[in-house]
């Protein structure tokens, strides 16, 4: 089974690494410019792996619905974040559709709890409900993007979601190697 589910996982890391930090400079976009090659990197990359699993179905069964689609659109937002940050543009309407696509993975989130999937269902639950959390909280965070206390708060939102991944990440690549070496 062809499964890279650990370059996601680092992929996402990065990509919540570079959200702290844009949070950390007040979400300014000009002085954020730097970051666009970096967010679109990011975004890239999870638009196509995400559309790889979610095309040709490597995982076993719901799976591919689960990591690939969930993987896309976390693609999507970030790629578009990082082509709206080179131009200096508004991200408010790409926060609306990353909002929309919390929507998703909140749900998704809950099915994986409810449905007892992966190997660590409690751990997989919290990371998609604090991703999911964070999107549905970008168009707010946008719009009071001044606010001292709800750029902190998007902070630790944040690093908490980053570590967790990092948590996860780090479980599932020494497992992989282990699992797959030669006999």
């Amino acid at each position: 089974m062809i499964n890279y589910l650990t370059l996601i996982m680092i992929d996402l890391i990065a990509g919540y690494t570079l959200l702290t930090y844009f949070l950390a400079i007040g979400l300014d976009v000009e002085r954020g410019k730097g970051l666009a090659a970096a967010f679109g990197g990011v975004g890239l990359l999870n638009l196509v792996l995400g559309l790889g699993i979610t095309l040709t179905w490597p995982l076993p069964g719901s799976y591919n619905i689960l990591f690939g689609e969930a993987t896309a659109m976390f693609g999507i937002v970030f790629l578009a974040a990082g082509i709206a940050i080179a131009r200096e543009w508004d991200l408010y309407p790409i926060t609306l559709i990353a909002s929309i696509f919390g929507i998703y993975v909140l749900i998704a989130g809950w099915g994986i709890f409810s449905l007892n999937m992966t190997r660590t269902p409690l751990m997989t639950t919290v990371l998609y409900l604090l991703v999911g959390i964070t999107a549905l909280l970008a168009p707010l965070g946008w719009k009071k993007r001044e606010s001292g206390g709800l750029l902190k708060a998007g902070m630790a939102l944040t690093i908490i979601t980053a570590l967790l991944w990092f948590v996860t990440f780090a479980g599932s690549l020494l497992g992989h190697l282990q699992a797959n070496l030669p006999s």
